[in-house]
């Protein structure tokens, strides 16, 4: 991240985290939201945000861009405004409302673990809450801002979820013994990476961790796609896809299937919400010339994945 942004979040969470803290959560939501809207231009890459979403909803005019672009900044202003009331999530008091849409998926891994996978839709740190609500011990694979105060003040809020977090640098171990002790994962997965393998994404081929899907082969535990929007401000929503079972994925191509499958489902939580993506990061990238190659194989994954993804 760079320096401006984490100057310009640092001022509005930081410095504002107090004041945010003693306003009702509708209002510092509100307040924040349009905070973000004005100084979006100046400490967010929102030229990259727009690529993202001119690439993903190619039907969207300039106007229709820029329009979701600032419902995307509304957005992330009501989510640090949350954010400062994390404990009030934890709580259920002063608004902050966390609702199960639908039902948790049954049955899940042999221990009845996990792996939740999701993108950076609605407000998505305030989920463990829910999760542990269900009974759900969670280590979250977590990227540092780069910035110190914010992420000081960020991990202040996530210890109260009661999960554990690891750095997404070197987190297979941790995240190895946590399925061995029969907690749970959750990861944020919606970022396109250098390494990893090609799935198909609006209609794009680009890269994504198989990380998930290589933790499900080897624990042998579903992945759960999870979908996270606000309602309002202060009242966030969550559902979960149907799981992601590793059984059913044989061969040496069962890693790529079930990230499609997974890819496939995170496209479908964003295009409910595409308003409510934080995508301010480059998400797609030009095809390798292998890529290329097996353009075919790729595209059929993502059909064959199209066609089982749920909603649970």
């Amino acid at each position: 991240m760079n320096r401006r942004f984490g100057r310009g979040v640092a001022l509005s969470v930081v410095i504002g985290e107090l004041a945010l803290r003693s306003l009702p959560l509708p209002v510092a939501c509100e307040l924040m939201a349009r905070t973000t809207v004005a100084l979006g231009p100046k400490v967010l890459k929102l030229r990259k945000m727009r690529r993202n979403f001119a690439t993903a909803f190619p039907e969207l005019d300039d106007g229709a861009l820029d329009a979701v672009v600032r419902r995307a900044m509304a957005n992330f202003g009501r989510l640090l405004a949350e954010i400062a009331h994390m404990r009030s999530f934890r709580d259920g008091r002063r608004g902050a409302e966390l609702h199960l849409h639908g039902r948790m998926p049954q049955p899940l891994g042999p221990r009845g673990n996990a792996i939740f996978v999701g993108a950076h839709l609605g407000n998505w740190e305030v989920v463990p809450f829910l999760l542990a609500r269900h009974g759900h011990r969670l280590t979250i694979v977590q990227t540092p801002v780069g910035d110190r105060l914010i992420d000081a003040r960020l991990m202040a809020g996530r210890r109260l979820t009661g999960a554990t977090y690891v750095e997404k640098v070197g987190a297979t171990r941790a995240c190895a013994a946590a399925l061995k002790r029969g907690e749970s994962l959750a990861l944020l997965a919606d970022s396109r990476v250098d390494h990893g393998v090609e799935a198909v994404f609006f209609g794009q081929r680009t890269r994504f961790t198989d990380f998930p899907a290589r933790m499900a082969l080897r624990f042998g535990c579903p992945i759960v796609v999870m979908d996270c929007w606000r309602a309002r401000p202060g009242r966030i929503e969550v559902a979960f896809h149907e799981p992601i079972r590793p059984e059913d994925f044989t061969g040496p191509e069962a890693r790529q299937e079930m990230t499609q499958r997974m890819v496939t489902a995170m496209e479908e939580t964003i295009r409910r919400h595409p308003d409510q993506w934080f995508c301010n990061k480059r998400r797609f990238a030009p095809p390798s010339r292998k890529a290329d190659q097996d353009g075919g194989t790729v595209s059929a994954l993502a059909e064959r994945a199209a066609e089982s993804s749920a909603t649970g």
